[in-house]
């Protein structure tokens, strides 16, 4: 008997595209380094740059309402909470 599988659905192909695209943007921002970089530590200060530049884009509001158009706040937290549990599990 198999065993269901909970991340069979939409919106898991929504979400694997969305880690696919992630990861090969942190891809393209290692390839940006160079070994003075690495050893001087300067990729710190450039991924939390990076990191901060996209939180204030994404963290907001407006861009989640634009992710999710037309579902009513209380649904979209749902979806978020969902996924949150998904990566910490």
């Amino acid at each position: 008997m198999k065993k269901p599988d909970i991340d069979d659905g939409p919106q898991d192909e929504v979400t694997k595209a969305e880690v696919s695209s992630e990861l090969e943007e942190a891809k393209d921002f290692a390839k940006t380094l160079n070994i003075d970089d690495i050893k001087n530590g300067q990729w710190v200060i450039a991924l939390l740059q990076k990191v901060v530049k996209n939180y204030n884009r994404n963290a907001r509001a407006e861009y989640f309402q634009q992710k999710y158009p037309g579902l009513p706040p209380d649904e979209i937290a749902d979806i978020l909470t969902s996924v949150t549990v998904r990566y910490a599990t």
